[in-house]
Formats: structure tokens, C-alpha cells, sequence
């Protein structure tokens, strides 16, 4: 819609004879919407013989670097705070995905995304060591937030599901351990109620 409101008035620009400013709202109507055929067409009468090729204006480079270092900056105090990658907006994960979307290749933003994928995957690691269900659930649950690694994800996800199975197995049979203790235990008061009559 701004695309073509554009073109109106680069279309309007021509009629009048102002081509600097035709050049000028075509090229942000190219940025918008580059195939849209109104701009191909007026992008062809401004190319007309006589006439250089309307070339769009190249994007202003803008210097984010202190932005960046900013980034960086409370990352490392997410980081040193505990805060991996809760809360969502305010965690060294969320500071180094800020610093992804201005440079998705910057050094350090990478490694600390690996460092906190390597901690998260250490915490997980250990607490299935120890069986703990609930702190390898927890460890899961925020590595699926950093991890690019379906395979280990998957991997964790069925290690910590045999753990449940195994709780699940145990808490079965002490329950039937603790309904034959009771039974017995019946059994037992039964013989001697009837011992004594």
C-alpha cells in the first residue's frame, strides 16, 4: 500500500517534470516492494533514452558497535547473575540474540550462546547423573531455548524419560510391596483373632 502511494506520486513527479524526485520516491517504493510492476514500469520510463537507469540509493551504513558493546556488556552480568536464559527479556541469552540481530555474526555473541548452551548441557548431564527428575526437567526445558542440537535434545529428552519410567517402576513396586505388607499384616491379625477363640 505505501509501495503504491509512492508510486502516485513518483508518477505525479514525472508529469510535472521533476525526475530527481521521481527518482527519489521510486527508489523507496523499490525498497518496499521491489517486483511490484508499477515500479518496474516507471522504473523503465525513467530509463527512457537520454535518461541514466534509476539506481536505488544505497542503504546509509549506521555504526551500532557501542550499541553492540552495550549488549555484550549485560550479557556478561546475566551471566554472572545466574540469569542464562530466564527471564525471557532479561537473560544473557536475550542480550546475545539483541547482538544476533544487529551482527547474526558477531564472535562474541556466538560464544556466549555456546557457553551457555555447554553450562546448560553440563546441569543437565549431572542432574541425570543424580537422578534428579525435576532439575534435569528444568535443565531440559531451558537448553531448548539455546540448543541447535536436535540430536542431543532428543538424546537428553529420552534419557530423562527413562528416568521417569524408572521412578514410575520403583513407585509401583513399593506400592505393591507396601498393599502385600498390609495384607500380611491382615493375614496375621486374622490368624490370631482366631487362635484365641
Amino acid at each position: 500500500l505505501v509501495a503504491l502511494s509512492l508510486c502516485d506520486d513518483a508518477e505525479q513527479a514525472l508529469v510535472d517534470g521533476n525526475s530527481s524526485q521521481a527518482e527519489l520516491l521510486l527508489s523507496r517504493a523499490r525498497e518496499l516492494s521491489p517486483d511490484l510492476p508499477r515500479v518496474v514500469e516507471i522504473a523503465a520510463r525513467l530509463a527512457e533514452p537520454g535518461r541514466p537507469p534509476v539506481e536505488p540509493e544505497p542503504a546509509p551504513v549506521v555504526d551500532r558497535s557501542s550499541e553492540i558493546a552495550g549488549l555484550l556488556e549485560q550479557a556478561q552480568g546475566h551471566l554472572q547473575a545466574g540469569r542464562l536464559v530466564r527471564p525471557a527479556s532479561g537473560s544473557a541469552l536475550s542480550a546475545f540474540d539483541q547482538v544476533r540481530e544487529i551482527d547474526p555474526q558477531q564472535a562474541d555473541a556466538l560464544a556466549g550462546r555456546a557457553s551457555i548452551n555447554d553450562r546448560l548441557s553440563q546441569d543437565l548431564a549431572a542432574a541425570i547423573t543424580a537422578r534428579d527428575i525435576s532439575a534435569a526437567d528444568q535443565a531440559l526445558q531451558q537448553l531448548v531455548l539455546v540448543s541447535e542440537d536436535a540430536d542431543a535434545l532428543n538424546n537428553a529428552r529420552q534419557q530423562l524419560d527413562g528416568l521417569r519410567s524408572e521412578a514410575q517402576n520403583r513407585q509401583r513396586a513399593e506400592e505393591v510391596r507396601q498393599q502385600r505388607i498390609t495384607q500380611m499384616l491382615q493375614e496375621g491379625e486374622a490368624f490370631l483373632a482366631r487362635a484365641q477363640l
